[in-house]
């Protein structure tokens, strides 16, 4: 055996002394050991909670290696040497995509907790596991020596197919829902020229846009955001503009930029004050 295999076999070892004790004192159960992993079952989800951050916290001390938790709740069923169910197959995905030193936790569990224990979570949004039909709304928990996972927000534009004919709010919400999106931005540009006004010159014209808009939160239906921007530009046909069409053109499209910009700039502050 090589040194690289007896110093694997040495970690593995270490990590079951660290877990076993830890599991017990906690009132879980230790139900089977897989490779160089194991899975345990807890009567809470506090204790479940309680017992990964212990864990972590030893093991960072004594462990010459990083370990990964992941924890759900959910069914478990124990059927002579093998362990299986919704509680174990969530459970061990989390465990896989978690980072090194990490612990990430269902909804469920996040749930659970909430009200009984100080401890912090990061969403990290809807995951699509291996072998799990839904997605898995996912936490990191937060903590003294625990990994922070960098969360890329993701910006999907709703396909024209699934655009719903009457856009009500339970039709945007189950596009979101299709799109395992979190929230759906709505928003709807019109604009207007005024050119034949006696104030103006011939090659003269001034324009107009309103941007109406609102976020829908596709967890709860809510509508948590508003807004109506209206922006104007007054400009005159230009020697590159071929004729009046064109000018009104080139005018529409840049007023309707400027309230577009502005529906940017306060989405933007809305998402950081969150």
């Amino acid at each position: 055996m090589g040194k690289d295999s007896q110093k694997a076999l040495e970690i593995v070892r270490i990590s079951k002394e660290i877990q076993k004790p830890l599991v017990e004192k906690h009132n879980g159960k230790w139900l089977k050991e897989m490779g160089d992993g194991a899975m345990a079952q807890f009567s809470s989800a506090l204790d479940a909670v309680n017992c990964s951050l212990e864990i972590q916290e030893v093991a960072r001390g004594k462990l010459d290696a990083k370990l990964r938790i992941g924890i759900h709740l959910g069914d478990v069923n124990v059927e002579e040497d093998d362990v299986h169910g919704d509680g174990v197959n969530v459970a061990s995905r989390l465990e896989s995509i978690a980072d090194p030193g990490g612990i990430y936790i269902s909804e469920s569990i996040e749930k659970a907790i909430q009200g009984q224990s100080d401890v912090q979570a990061k969403y990290l949004g809807e995951v699509k596991l291996k072998n799990v039909a839904y997605g898995v709304r996912t936490y990191a928990l937060q903590g003294v020596g625990l990994p922070v996972p960098e969360v890329k927000d993701e910006v999907k534009l709703v396909p024209t197919i699934l655009v719903p004919t009457k856009p009500t709010v339970e039709a945007l919400r189950e596009v979101g829902v299709l799109l395992q999106a979190d929230a759906v931005l709505v928003f709807q540009v019109t604009s207007d020229v005024f050119q034949n006004y006696r104030l103006f010159r011939d090659d003269q014209l001034k324009v107009y846009a309103s941007c109406e808009a609102l976020i829908l939160d596709t967890r709860t239906g809510l509508i948590p955001f508003t807004t109506l921007i209206t922006r104007d530009y007054f400009t005159q046909r230009q020697d590159d503009d071929l004729n009046d069409s064109d000018a009104r053109r080139r005018a529409e499209q840049h007023v309707v930029l400027l309230s577009l910009g502005g529906l940017g700039w306060e989405v933007g502050e809305f998402l950081r004050q969150r």
